[in-house]
């Protein structure tokens, strides 16, 4: 299986209350993001209020609204980020997003 690329997940929108498989790919990015303290999120399905915090600093960092919600603005920044450095998420495949949908 090979990963799948972010833009396959990105239409997602995520706030507290959440519960879905692809916020354990957020929590991943936010833990690894240097645009973030460190926060060591629990990796799994749930948007918590220390999601909402970790990703309104990243947004902040990244000069977008800081709304705290994953929106399209954050998911592009996200995969900027993603580019630029070299991060383990998760082993995502093609199989896991069609899981996902």
């Amino acid at each position: 299986m090979t990963p799948i690329d972010l833009k396959q997940i990105q239409g997602y929108m995520f706030q507290t209350g959440s519960n879905h498989p692809a916020v354990k790919i957020i929590k991943r990015f936010l833990n690894s993001s240097p645009n973030t303290p460190t926060d060591n999120l629990k990796a799994d399905n749930l948007f918590d209020a220390a999601t909402k915090k970790s990703l309104t600093d990243f947004q902040r960092n990244k000069g977008l609204n800081p709304t705290g919600k994953m929106n399209t603005k954050t998911w592009f920044a996200i995969g900027a980020e993603m580019d630029s450095i070299s991060i383990n998420l998760v082993s995502i495949t093609d199989q896991t997003v069609r899981e996902l949908l």
